[in-house]
């Protein structure tokens, strides 16, 4: 038998995860529903029966980013309690499977499971808005969409790339710092996430108002077309667009496999 990975310990593993935990899964669920329920009943203009687009979709991605990192954190909550974490290093499955088992509740239980309630809510809210219009024979207003505002606007949709990018990022850090820090992991990876936006936003700062733009300086001075300049300043924000929302992920997963791999006995 592999003992690096087996799919019948990997399945066990996650159908382990799930039997530990689905009544404080289910009860998340509820709490989604619930949330996303109060939101929108806030943000409905009840009277016309109108949803304003831009809060229902800062609400999408204020529950989607808080509550990932939340259950992120909690996929391996038994690595940061000290009375649990033997248990958890003992049972009898690889590092590789145990890091898999949280990246599978992580990145595809948690969204699959976060978008389908959530607009069930949602497509319940847009339903009542539009049978209010129907009912009040309001002119002029159309019906809204029977999706979120995400995917019904142009210009978000071009950001969707850039908005999976970062939840990736910090679903990934989280994570991490699971498997890091012994006790209260989410406050001190959230202290510790705070401090990093600071030095990243520095980074930032030095690289485009310093560096970028002393390169764009020598551009001009050469005389190239202000056509040039433009397109190479994007090409390097570009760049340090991918390295932060797609190799900086896969970054904090490897370290978060061999920071697991160091506590297995």
């Amino acid at each position: 038998m592999n003992n690096t990975f087996d799919f019948n310990r990997f399945s066990l593993l996650i159908k382990r995860q799930w039997v530990e935990n689905k009544k404080l899964f289910l009860m998340a669920s509820f709490g989604i529903m619930g949330i996303s329920a109060v939101m929108n009943s806030l943000i409905m203009r009840w009277e016309m029966g109108s949803i304003n687009e831009m809060p229902r979709y800062i609400i999408f991605l204020l529950c989607f980013f808080f509550e990932g990192s939340i259950f992120a954190n909690y996929v391996f909550k038994d690595i940061s309690d000290k009375n649990s974490s033997t248990c958890f290093l003992l049972v009898p499955a690889s590092h590789f499977e145990k890091f898999l088992t949280g990246l599978f509740y992580a990145f595809v239980i948690f969204p699959v499971a976060f978008l389908t309630l959530f607009y069930v809510v949602d497509i319940g809210f847009v339903n009542i808005g539009n049978n209010i219009k129907h009912s009040l024979k309001v002119s002029g207003i159309k019906n809204l969409p029977l999706y979120s505002y995400m995917f019904s606007n142009h210009d978000v949709r071009e950001e969707l790339g850039e908005i999976i990018g970062f939840w990736l990022v910090i679903q990934a850090f989280v994570l991490m710092g699971a498997v890091q820090f012994e006790g209260r992991s989410y406050i001190k990876t959230v202290f510790i996430g705070f401090v990093a936006l600071i030095i990243i936003g520095f980074l930032i700062y030095v690289g485009d108002k310093l560096l970028l733009g002393d390169l764009i300086k020598q551009f001009q001075n050469k005389g190239y077309s202000q056509e040039l300049v433009r397109h190479s300043k994007d090409f390097y924000k570009r760049i340090f667009k991918v390295i932060l929302i797609y190799i900086l992920p896969l970054i904090l997963l490897i370290t978060t496999y061999f920071k697991l791999k160091e506590k297995q006995v």
